[in-house]
């Protein structure tokens, strides 16, 4: 792979390139603008094309911009994409990646968990823009610059027309790509697309935003964290702070799974574990509706659902075997070595939305067979494993012990986990960081969500985090917003952030919708700062006007 000469190193953690001060007067042509920025260098980085779009149904005018960021150490180019529409807002927006990257991230989609009303932020005038995170899922290392999701949700575009999700973490074996997937690459990007947009419109933006969701919304709490002065307002969606230790978890899991066919869960057998936790929490809420809105109130004993001597004596009922699996999965997971920022545990799966067909438990986590691991946990997990711990192809799972490689997962921990809850300088410059986390996610606990926004409380206090962060979490949702109860799923986020951040008016609790062919069919309360939505008693209980936010 050609190697691009870089101009100018700029060590990460530098101080932000966002200013006010004027550049030289670009073109006023949007075409003679665009075409000029091929070849430009700055911040180590490269334009290699530039071509103006024309406006469409779904955009305005931009000029489309494609680069690179040299490597410094061995490692690889950061390919990125930066959109810069002819009519700007001064405003700026950072996009996340998901997975495990590896393509680059166009900036063209919505916002995370986006409602259908907010405009994507292209369009609305905002310059976007994302990267690769500095590898390439294509085995020569050329980039893969992805398409726009056609239902505007998500940031990444990992998914390649007629092609499935992308698992490969080999560039873990790399030292400066792995320093960059774990966050190297977004300060590098956030400087590269600066100094371009300041060679396109001679000023540098007023304000920066990030979005991510999933292992963009890991980018966009890890930001915060660290690059804290160059951002103004951050949306984190379901956000994978101890990503390189959630891979472990999932081993584990597999281990007390698949230890034999009596520890496995069939999908009959989680069906009676969501009918054993519905029973017992779904009213919690004052409402039976098959959801577990009352979160933090359940106390869920599998035992209750035991059979008779505790043998396997049919669908209906769990053995000891399978009641002890089933506490696994929701029991700490405490680990033999340091994790990012002290954190010592994992806190466990959360409870509810058990049957969803693509994000319950049995697609997730326990699969349909009894025979090995399958879907979306095993297939990052075992790549984990193979690829960026051991760098063994045929390391098994079923022997796999942490403390083994104690030193190897506390580095990792450290370079690439985002659990660090001092966010003094973000929130000392005045920025606003939103998180919202699924309650039934499987993919990811919502716990450690929910912990990290209690440690940020400890750390700052909690009127000076008040006044910096809020947390939203969603009952019955999944990682990826789906639910098999059907609750609401899309949300405004960004028009409150951008609220907060640029008129000082900080977000209360908010409304979720479901709405199907265009019509508005349930509506919720989004509680602020871990309170949960009960029914008042009267009124639809498809209306969030029935419901009050309670601690």
């Amino acid at each position: 792979m050609k190697q691009l000469a870089m101009t100018v190193v700029l060590a990460v953690g530098t101080l932000s390139l966002v200013t006010p001060a004027m550049a030289a007067t670009p073109p006023s042509d949007p075409a003679v603008a665009c075409q000029a920025l091929v070849g430009f260098s700055g911040a180590g980085a490269r334009v290699e094309a530039a071509r103006l779009m024309a406006a469409s149904v779904d955009f305005p005018q931009y000029c489309l911009v494609q680069g690179a960021i040299a490597p410094v150490a061995g490692g690889f180019p950061i390919h990125f994409q930066v959109n810069l529409p002819s009519e700007w807002n001064r405003r700026a927006v950072h996009f996340g990646g998901g997975g495990f990257n590896g393509s680059v991230v166009s900036g063209l989609n919505a916002f995370g968990e986006a409602h259908p009303q907010e405009k994507r932020p292209l369009a609305a005038g905002f310059v976007t823009f994302g990267s690769d995170s500095g590898h390439s899922n294509r085995p020569d290392g050329a980039p893969i610059y992805t398409q726009i999701n056609p239902d505007g949700v998500g940031q990444s575009g990992q998914l390649l027309q007629g092609q499935r999700f992308m698992v490969n973490a080999s560039f873990a074996r790399n030292d400066e790509a792995l320093a960059n997937y774990g966050g190297n690459q977004l300060k590098k990007t956030h400087d590269a697309a600066v100094a371009i947009i300041r060679q396109r419109y001679g000023r540098a933006p007023e304000k920066m935003y990030f979005t991510g969701h999933s292992q963009g919304g890991h980018e966009a709490v890890l930001v915060a964290q660290r690059f804290g002065r160059d951002y103004d307002g951050i949306f984190a969606g379901a956000p994978v702070l101890d990503l390189t230790t959630v891979q472990v978890v999932y081993l584990l899991n597999f281990q007390q799974l698949f230890r034999s066919r009596e520890t496995w869960l069939s999908p009959k057998k989680v069906e009676t574990l969501a009918r054993g936790e519905l029973e017992q929490c779904d009213a919690l809420d004052g409402l039976s509706d098959g959801v577990i809105s009352a979160w933090g109130q359940c106390r869920f004993e599998p035992a209750k659902l035991r059979c008779a001597d505790g043998r396997d004596t049919g669908d209906a009922c769990l053995s000891d075997a399978q009641i002890e699996t089933a506490r696994a999965l929701r029991a700490e997971t405490r680990f033999p070595y340091a994790l990012h920022s002290g954190v010592t545990s994992h806190p466990g799966w959360p409870l509810g939305n058990l049957l969803d067909p693509v994000e319950g438990l049995t697609p997730v986590i326990a699969g349909d067979s009894p025979d090995e691991p399958k879907g979306h946990n095993a297939d990052l997990g075992l790549v984990w494993l193979r690829q960026a711990i051991t760098h063994d192809a045929q390391a098994d799972w079923r022997t796999f012990n942490p403390a083994a490689h104690a030193d190897r997962l506390s580095m990792m921990s450290k370079t690439v986990d985002s659990l660090d809850p001092d966010l003094s300088a973000f929130c000392g410059h005045g920025g606003k960081l939103m998180i919202w986390v699924g309650m039934s996610d499987y993919r990811i606990s919502p716990y450690v969500g929910v912990n990290y926004y209690k440690a940020v409380r400890a750390r700052l206090g909690a009127a000076a985090a008040d006044r910096c962060i809020a947390i939203y979490a969603s009952p019955g949702l999944s990682h990826t917003l789906s639910s098999y109860n059907e609750q609401p799923n899309k949300f405004a986020f960004f028009q409150p952030l951008q609220d907060w951040v640029e008129k000082g008016r900080a977000p209360g609790d908010l409304v979720g919708e479901r709405i199907e062919d265009g019509v508005v069919v349930k509506s919720r309360p989004l509680c602020r700062n871990l309170r949960w939505p009960r029914y008042n008693g009267t009124g639809d209980p498809d209306a969030a006007s029935s419901f009050s936010c309670v601690p």
